[in-house]
Protein backbone atom coordinates (compact mmCIF):
# COMPACT_ATOMS: atom_id res chain seq x y z
CA UNK A 1 0.00 0.00 0.00
CA UNK A 2 3.08 2.17 0.66
CA UNK A 3 3.78 2.71 -3.11
CA UNK A 4 0.05 3.61 -4.22
CA UNK A 5 0.05 6.63 -6.24
CA UNK A 6 3.55 6.02 -7.45
CA UNK A 7 4.11 6.84 -11.18
CA UNK A 8 4.04 4.09 -14.21
CA UNK A 9 7.10 4.57 -15.54
CA UNK A 10 7.56 1.82 -18.23
CA UNK A 11 10.40 -0.72 -16.95
CA UNK A 12 10.42 0.81 -13.77
CA UNK A 13 11.49 -1.22 -10.28
CA UNK A 14 10.40 2.28 -8.04
CA UNK A 15 11.19 4.24 -6.32
CA UNK A 16 10.13 6.75 -8.61
CA UNK A 17 7.92 4.55 -11.18
CA UNK A 18 6.84 1.36 -11.54
CA UNK A 19 5.81 -0.92 -14.61
CA UNK A 20 3.46 -3.73 -13.22
CA UNK A 21 5.95 -6.48 -13.44
CA UNK A 22 8.23 -4.09 -11.40
CA UNK A 23 5.52 -3.52 -8.60
CA UNK A 24 5.01 -7.00 -8.19
CA UNK A 25 9.19 -7.58 -8.31
CA UNK A 26 9.91 -5.29 -5.56
CA UNK A 27 6.86 -5.72 -3.16
CA UNK A 28 8.30 -9.45 -2.99
CA UNK A 29 11.71 -8.84 -2.74
CA UNK A 30 10.98 -5.97 0.02
CA UNK A 31 9.37 -9.23 2.19
CA UNK A 32 12.30 -12.02 0.95
CA UNK A 33 11.06 -13.19 -1.97
CA UNK A 34 12.61 -13.33 -5.50
CA UNK A 35 10.17 -13.18 -8.64
CA UNK A 36 11.13 -13.60 -12.25
CA UNK A 37 11.19 -9.78 -13.51
CA UNK A 38 8.43 -11.05 -16.40
CA UNK A 39 5.15 -11.29 -16.48
CA UNK A 40 5.68 -14.68 -18.67
CA UNK A 41 7.92 -16.07 -15.56
CA UNK A 42 5.66 -14.77 -13.25
CA UNK A 43 3.22 -16.98 -14.47
CA UNK A 44 5.10 -20.27 -14.38
CA UNK A 45 5.85 -19.49 -10.74
CA UNK A 46 3.68 -21.26 -7.97
CA UNK A 47 0.80 -23.21 -8.56
CA UNK A 48 -2.74 -22.36 -9.98
CA UNK A 49 -5.10 -21.02 -7.76
CA UNK A 50 -9.63 -20.96 -8.50
CA UNK A 51 -10.80 -17.01 -8.26
CA UNK A 52 -12.80 -18.24 -5.61
CA UNK A 53 -10.11 -19.04 -3.58
CA UNK A 54 -7.84 -16.14 -3.95
CA UNK A 55 -5.69 -14.74 -1.03
CA UNK A 56 -4.14 -11.57 -0.25
CA UNK A 57 -0.70 -12.27 -1.69
CA UNK A 58 -1.81 -14.50 -4.89
CA UNK A 59 -0.48 -13.48 -8.42
CA UNK A 60 -3.17 -12.16 -10.57
CA UNK A 61 -2.21 -12.81 -14.91
CA UNK A 62 -4.05 -10.61 -17.23
CA UNK A 63 -3.82 -10.81 -21.18
CA UNK A 64 -4.19 -8.47 -24.31
CA UNK A 65 -2.37 -6.32 -22.67
CA UNK A 66 -0.29 -8.48 -20.33
CA UNK A 67 -0.41 -7.43 -17.14
CA UNK A 68 0.26 -8.36 -13.46
CA UNK A 69 -1.15 -7.79 -10.07
CA UNK A 70 -1.25 -8.86 -6.49
CA UNK A 71 -4.95 -9.47 -5.02
CA UNK A 72 -5.58 -8.01 -1.56
CA UNK A 73 -8.35 -9.49 -0.35
CA UNK A 74 -12.46 -8.24 -0.67
CA UNK A 75 -12.47 -8.50 -4.89
CA UNK A 76 -9.22 -6.14 -5.19
CA UNK A 77 -5.76 -5.68 -6.22
CA UNK A 78 -3.02 -3.76 -6.39
CA UNK A 79 -0.83 -2.94 -9.70
CA UNK A 80 0.48 -0.14 -11.86
CA UNK A 81 -1.63 1.05 -14.79
CA UNK A 82 -0.08 2.69 -17.65
CA UNK A 83 -4.00 3.62 -18.47
CA UNK A 84 -4.37 7.19 -18.20
CA UNK A 85 -1.01 7.31 -16.37
CA UNK A 86 -2.50 6.47 -13.23
CA UNK A 87 0.33 4.53 -11.94
CA UNK A 88 -0.34 2.36 -8.55
CA UNK A 89 -3.79 1.82 -7.85
CA UNK A 90 -6.11 -0.34 -6.46
CA UNK A 91 -8.85 -2.19 -8.70
CA UNK A 92 -11.76 -4.15 -7.73
CA UNK A 93 -10.99 -7.36 -10.06
CA UNK A 94 -14.52 -7.16 -11.42
CA UNK A 95 -13.97 -4.26 -13.20
CA UNK A 96 -14.96 -5.03 -16.37
CA UNK A 97 -11.58 -4.23 -18.23
CA UNK A 98 -9.82 -6.41 -15.74
CA UNK A 99 -12.13 -9.48 -15.38
CA UNK A 100 -12.51 -10.50 -19.12
CA UNK A 101 -9.00 -9.92 -19.66
CA UNK A 102 -8.07 -12.49 -16.24
CA UNK A 103 -6.15 -15.29 -17.27
CA UNK A 104 -5.12 -17.29 -14.19
CA UNK A 105 -4.06 -16.82 -10.76
CA UNK A 106 -0.83 -17.80 -9.25
CA UNK A 107 0.20 -18.43 -5.48
CA UNK A 108 3.85 -18.06 -4.71
CA UNK A 109 4.30 -18.10 -1.01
Amino acid sequence: MTWVGTPYVYGGTGPSGFDCSGLVCRVFSDNGVTLPRTVTGMMELGSEVAVDSLLPGDLLIFDNPRHVGIFIGDGQFIHSSSWQGRGVVITPLAQENYSRRFTCARRVI
